[in-house]
């Protein structure tokens, strides 16, 4: 005797559409790059580790997440703890996800400020390829060391000298702080930060109200004794 299948194994269960899709391709790209960006904004570790591919250990994670979400941060590390290489993932990470970003790194003197350019982020571009696509731009010169991204963001190194009192910036970052002279900081560093970053939809009438964001301070120094 043959049987015939019952009705349940002869329905076909049909795909569910995602929700919140819409026939534009394009609407549904910009739709998933926003959820994605205020996820990795949150959370700036997870797009330095799962996007950009950096080793970063759990400590790093840490700190990495603070200094993107504290206006001051202070890092005084020992030696051998990777302080350069975590300033330069962070102002990466930062100028990334928050375009037209302006990185001031300042020292006691350029030489000084630009090796987080001339070492750690060169290194870093030609290891991982998704930052080389990111940037435009690096330049190494002892008299200019810049890192220009195709989003606008920058990252110069300048000294803490007179010489740098017209340079502007949104994020300012001072390596071996200890060795800055504290009127230096105060009358010549910290006017960096005459604005914060702008984002073109602020200039609209509906979002003049809208809160600036933030500029932020970030001191760097090794442990010494």
């Amino acid at each position: 005797m043959i049987t015939s299948k019952s009705n349940k194994s002869q329905i076909k269960t049909k795909s569910r559409p995602r929700q919140n899709l819409h026939k534009d391709p394009k609407v549904n790209f910009y739709e998933g790059c926003k959820i994605w960006l205020e996820f990795w904004r949150k959370n700036p570790h997870r797009f330095a580790v799962d996007y950009l591919g950096f080793p970063l250990f759990t400590f790093q994670q840490i700190l990495l997440y603070m200094m993107n979400i504290s206006d001051y941060f202070v890092f005084i590390a020992c030696r051998g703890l990777g302080k350069s290489y975590l300033t330069a993932v962070f102002c990466c990470v930062r100028c990334i996800l928050y375009p037209g970003t302006k990185v001031v790194l300042a020292s006691g003197n350029k030489a000084q400020a630009g090796l987080i350019i001339s070492e750690k982020i060169v290194e870093l571009r030609e290891t991982y390829p998704v930052l080389n696509r990111e940037i435009k731009e690096v330049k190494t010169n002892i008299d200019k060391a810049e890192v220009i991204f195709h989003n606008g963001s920058r990252i110069k190194a300048t000294t803490s000298g007179d010489g740098s009192r017209g340079m502007r910036g949104n994020i300012l970052i001072v390596d071996e702080y200890r060795l800055v002279k504290k009127e230096n900081i105060d009358s010549v560093l910290k006017q960096f930060l005459t604005a914060p970053r702008m984002c073109p939809f602020m200039q609209k009438e509906e979002y003049k109200d809208y809160p600036p964001e933030s500029n932020k301070e970030l001191y760097l120094s090794s442990a010494w004794y």
